[in-house]
């Protein structure tokens, strides 16, 4: 192998382990002290991402409403700006609101600082609504060197999900969904779901319906359920 090849090969590496390794194993260091904090082991923490939907994001506040349960929103900057009305909703009705960037960026699939700054703006979105937050949670849970130094010097809390039913898959129907979610709780967990969709038609989002189905069915309690 020609020296030429061998210093790309090792710049590779480099750049492998920067951006994707050592990003990863920091996050998951992260997200499980922050789990230790913060999550009661006792408690279910239902989570949405990628809203404030105009149409699924209400749906799912009156659900929660109707059942007295309480969820956290990852919410998108540029979706924030755009419906303040409803980030204010989801605010005054006792639920807890993070940051979920603004565009959505995958950190591993841009460079650093296209990923910080969309990460940085999207918290900024949400201040400038005058919520204050410092929950956090990085699109596809992925993030870089940057973003993970910043939220530790600013002390903002990164929230990973410990139960992903897979709410966005477009192999999913409702009662598959709803199935998945009465069987799979367990207490401490941190469940993933979506109020939004960034690439599916919005009568295509079956979270809603699942939710209800779910919050009537289970055995649950709604003390059981709570806000990180």
């Amino acid at each position: 192998m020609s020296t030429l090849l061998i210093i790309f090969f090792s710049l590779g590496q480099g750049i492998f382990l920067l951006h994707i390794v050592l990003p990863f194993l920091l996050r998951n260091q992260v997200s499980n002290s922050v789990i230790s904090r913060r999550i009661d082991p006792t408690k279910i923490y239902l989570t949405f991402d990628d809203g404030p939907d105009p149409i699924h994001t209400p749906r799912i506040l009156d659900i929660l409403s109707t059942h007295g349960v309480k969820g956290t929103f990852f919410v998108l900057g540029e979706l924030a700006e755009r419906h303040p009305d409803i980030l204010k909703r989801i605010q005054a009705e006792g639920h807890a609101i993070g940051s979920h960037s603004f565009h959505h960026s995958h950190a591993w699939k841009t460079n650093p600082w296209t990923s910080f700054r969309d990460f940085h703006r999207g918290h900024k979105a949400i201040v400038r609504q005058n919520i204050s937050t410092n929950l956090w949670r990085p699109p596809y849970g992925k993030a870089n060197l940057l973003t993970l130094a910043y939220s530790l010097i600013n002390k903002l809390d990164l929230i990973y999900w410990t139960n992903d039913p897979q709410d966005y898959s477009p192999n999913l129907d409702q009662s598959q969904l709803t199935n998945r979610l009465l069987k799979n709780p367990n207490p401490g967990d941190i469940i993933l779901l979506h109020d939004g969709r960034r690439t599916q038609l919005p009568s295509e989002n079956i979270t809603p319906g699942a939710l209800a189905c779910f919050l009537s069915e289970t055995s649950l309690n709604k003390a059981d359920f709570t806000t990180i």
